[in-house]
């Protein structure tokens, strides 16, 4: 295995000095005119304020680099993946450009503070994401709408021009467009136009990467998704990346919403360029294949059911070593469930994509530390990495369960995500949490995940939940558990050694608490209620007074996540 130093990607270096300039001899004067003196030179930018806890700040992120034994990988494998490691670099720029695009004149002028530029490059910009996006960098305050709409646009005039102009309403409303002023008008524009200085050249390394590759299926993927960014249209790509077999998995587009924190509806480019595990997938095909009988034991009325419009139940479940990534702020994915297509999981299912390296590095450096400090002695014992994996995974397969296009009361069809709006991400990242221990209590229940997991996989979603938490309750996975921690603490399933200051599973208790708290998501999202939502939030997403001093107990000497170093970047060139 070879190991090396890896670099940052996106490095912007300005190379050599000013050129000599030519003698040239003074013009005559003009004895009619007075010579005009020269324009004055523009003002120098002032220098940024760095905030002064810039080192404690980046040493919140425990270095791990990613390393991999590219001695199994085929001659022609390896011109893909360099391919591929094109294109994921450009979905970062296209990842920034959808924040601000003033981000990459900000980071050239940190070039001389290798600290800030370090923690610059971790959250993708000068918001910190762990400190409610407090700018760390400069004072300039991070838009809620981001780029993806006009900085002055408030929510309320959003919804009053859709719903003054029903014929713009999908436009408005998809995920694949940004909006602008035109002549004072608000209108949409497709990626396709508004990033096509960036997405041509994203496709040509696409077909490039289709032309090299020996796999038919990704080259499908590739060529259609090359295609996607040109034309707006995912859909098909969409299809296409469900049936990717062979040795690469690579996931590239615009996905996730929470980068938009004004309405929670546009995608933000991203990419995970990844060595599927043969082995370790094939382990999991049993669960994959249980997916409608997970489905059925969820906590729902027959009259919920008949709401929902029914998912395709096919479930692949690749586990990868990730090889590198982008369009990534702050904390790292360990695991991701897609595509987020209603329609596509309803023809094909959902693809759950566990990245074990990125795992590990976690439990390594931050769960094991954490459970140490906030957890009864005797539960610590439980912890176990395998649990805590088993545990992520039945986070990503409860994405793909539950509501996802539902009957209003009017008998018309609506996406759960556009109904609960804002609420949506801490509302499905919690579903996924506890509808995801539901249906891990299923499986070891019957014997498909192993019996000895039945307390384990419940110390590890509770150490789980202080690893989010630290993110801070503004971002949708600590939001959401928050919210769950105090309905099971309220229920007695979570409990509180005053004298110890430590927490613990009440295993009595937790089976039939998660279940009740699975059906208030469930019924949420069903009812597409916002209202219900928004309120079940301001009561549980709040930080209790014992979980304070837990996580103050944390202090500075356990990293809140990981900094993936990725060794591809230097080993590519040795190919």
């Amino acid at each position: 295995m070879r190991r090396f130093l890896p670099v940052l990607s996106l490095v912007i270096a300005a190379c050599g000095g000013p050129s000599p300039q030519p003698s040239v001899p003074p013009a005559p004067m003009m004895p009619e005119k007075q010579q005009q003196p020269p324009p004055p030179l523009p003002p120098e930018p002032p220098a940024l304020t760095i905030a002064p806890d810039i080192d404690a700040r980046l040493a919140k992120f425990a270095t791990v680099v990613m390393d991999f034994d590219d001695s199994t990988i085929s001659s022609d494998d390896k011109k893909v993946l360099a391919a591929l490691v094109d294109a994921s670099r450009m979905m970062h720029e296209l990842f920034m450009d959808q924040i601000d695009p003033q981000i990459p004149s900000i980071r050239s002028q940190l070039l001389s503070h290798p600290t800030a530029l370090a923690y610059f490059d971790v959250m993708a910009g000068p918001w910190d994401t762990l400190n409610h996006d407090e700018p760390f960098v400069g004072t300039k305050a991070r838009l809620p709408g981001g780029a993806f709409h006009p900085a002055d646009m408030t929510k309320d005039e959003f919804e009053a021009f859709v719903k003054a102009h029903p014929d713009q309403k999908d436009d408005f409303l998809g995920y694949f467009t940004v909006i602008r002023r035109h002549d004072g008008a608000l209108e949409a524009l497709p990626y396709s136009k508004a990033y096509a200085d960036k997405l041509g050249p994203a496709a040509q390394a696409l077909r490039r990467a289709a032309s090299l590759t020996n796999e038919p299926t990704l080259r499908a993927f590739l060529e259609k998704r090359a295609d996607a960014f040109l034309s707006n249209e995912y859909r098909e790509s969409d299809r296409a990346w469900m049936d990717v077999k062979g040795p690469i998995e690579v996931t590239i587009g615009p996905y996730e919403t929470y980068a938009d924190q004004l309405l929670g509806l546009k995608a933000s480019f991203e990419a995970f360029v990844s060595l599927r595990d043969v082995e370790e997938s094939r382990k999991l095909e049993t669960i994959g294949k249980q997916m409608n009988a997970l489905e059925r034991n969820l906590p729902m009325t027959t009259k919920q059911r008949a709401r929902m419009a029914e998912r395709h139940q096919g479930s692949p479940i690749d586990v990868v070593q990730l090889l590198c990534n982008a369009g990534q702020a702050g904390v790292q994915t360990v695991a991701y469930n897609l595509p987020n297509d209603e329609h596509v999981r309803k023809e094909k299912g959902s693809k759950k994509v566990m990245m074990k390296n990125v795992l590990r590095g976690k439990f390594d450096h931050i769960v094991i530390p954490i459970t140490e400090r906030v957890l009864v002695a005797d539960q610590r014992e439980l912890l176990d990495f395998e649990a805590m994996f088993s545990y992520i995974l039945m986070h990503e397969v409860a994405h793909g369960l539950g509501p996802g296009i539902i009957t209003l009361a009017d008998g018309s069809k609506a996406e759960v995500n556009k109904m609960l709006r804002e609420q949506y991400g801490a509302i499905e990242e919690a579903k996924a949490d506890i509808a995801g221990l539901v249906s891990a209590q299923y499986l070891i229940d019957r014997g498909l995940l192993p019996r000895a997991y039945d307390k384990p996989i419940y110390v590890a979603y509770l150490a789980t939940v202080f690893r989010q938490v630290r993110f801070g309750v503004g971002e949708a996975h600590g939001r959401g558990a928050v919210a769950s921690f105090n309905f099971l603490r309220e229920q007695g399933a979570i409990t509180y050694d005053n004298q110890a200051e430590r927490f613990g599973i009440d295993f009595k208790k937790v089976k039939a608490a998660v279940r009740k708290l699975a059906e208030v998501y469930l019924t949420l999202e069903v009812d597409g209620d916002y209202e219900g939502a928004k309120q079940f939030l301001a009561k549980y997403a709040n930080v209790s007074p014992e979980m304070k001093k837990a996580l103050d107990s944390l202090g500075s000497g356990i990293p809140v996540d990981i900094r993936p170093q990725f060794a591809i970047y230097e080993i590519i060139k040795t190919w």
